[in-house]
């Protein structure tokens, strides 16, 4: 039999957890991670990325090379306004000049696209800058030097969710990407299989649902964790007096209304941008995004369909209910970079 080199293995370093995912040939769930951090919130080092390698080499996952979700603190965007196509200017350049300038950075990498353009935009084109810079870039590589592991690429997670997310996509018309992390959120906003809108939500991220427990509650941290990764809207705390269900319900109920208002806002924002484009539907990704009853109160709240994606949505996978989880969404996502390259 031939020797077959291994696709590369999908990471996403976020705050409280990372994840990876490696794919088959034929691009189905093959392997899985879900590994809490050493240090929630702090930078990614050296010790976590041996962490990381032991549970990769234990796990039996094969392959040595990595691609990394960029981390939100890695990468700088910006919106530009360019010259209108048929002038001949060279947009990449401009638009390289013009991040340079807007972050006062000098040295960095850069992925520039087109989006398409908004109405009344006739005398100009428009696009989206993402840029790295190199020491921020070396700063996360250089963690796994002392690891047998090779990370091959930095992915921008916009359009790892794109990537991941293509199936459901409406050629030509508008759909949102809702990512809910613990300590943040994310809006992207797609026209076709194109990231048109990048928007940070502060306020969507679980921690805001998780401190208003403690505070109001005075609960320990671990049981804050479980009412709102395994109870949420839908369940119970056995023993719980009605006046405590009460309180959890009103935390939850302010969270997933802090999270609709910002995802209004941000939605209404591409409607004025894209008058005429539908808006086909928002996906729900990230941790957060497995709250029990929460895709149904953000569904009630749009008016559009609501639906949480899943690597068990997307693909066949060996174990239905392990892979049906939207924190690994974005592994798999990046996992899916071999395939686009």
């Amino acid at each position: 039999m031939g020797w077959r080199r291994q696709r590369p293995i999908g990471v996403d370093i976020g705050s409280r957890m990372i994840h990876a995912v490696q794919l088959n040939d034929r691009g189905a769930p093959m392997h899985r991670v879900a590994m809490a951090r050493a240090h929630p919130g702090g930078p990614f080092d050296a010790d976590e990325a041996l962490r990381l390698a032991e549970v990769l080499i234990r796990r039996n996952i094969p392959g040595d090379r990595l691609v990394l979700a960029a981390p939100p603190d890695l990468t700088l965007n910006a919106s530009l306004e360019l010259p209108p196509r048929s002038s001949g200017a060279p947009l990449e350049q401009i638009a390289r000049a013009e991040s340079a300038r807007m972050h006062n950075v000098t040295d960095f990498e850069m992925a520039f696209w087109s989006i398409p353009e908004p109405a009344r935009a006739a005398s100009a084109s428009y696009g989206i800058a993402t840029i790295c810079p190199h020491e921020r870039a070396e700063n996360l590589l250089a963690a796994f030097d002392s690891t047998p592991f090779i990370p091959e690429a930095i992915d921008l997670p916009a359009w790892a969710f794109a990537r991941a997310a293509a199936p459901r996509l409406d050629p030509g018309n508008v759909s949102a990407v809702l990512d809910l992390g613990w300590s943040r959120g994310e809006l992207i906003a797609l026209h076709g299989e194109t990231v048109i809108v990048q928007r940070p939500l502060p306020e969507a991220g679980v921690h805001s649902a998780h401190g208003a427990l403690l505070r109001e509650l005075d609960l320990d941290a671990e049981l804050a964790e479980i009412i709102t990764e395994q109870i949420g809207f839908d369940g119970e705390i056995e023993g719980a007096e009605p006046g405590a269900m009460q309180i959890v319900r009103d935390a939850l109920t302010a969270h997933a209304e802090r999270t609709i208002a910002e995802v209004r806002s941000s939605l209404s924002y591409v409607s004025h941008r894209y008058p005429d484009a539908r808006l086909s539907g928002v996906l729900l990704v990230g941790g957060g995004a497995a709250m029990p009853g929460l895709r149904g109160r953000i569904a009630a709240a749009l008016p559009c369909p609501v639906e949480t994606l899943t690597p068990a949505t997307l693909a066949p996978c060996p174990d239905a209910v392990a892979w049906d989880d939207p924190g690994l969404t974005l592994a798999y996502g990046v996992a899916r970079w071999s395939y686009a390259a």
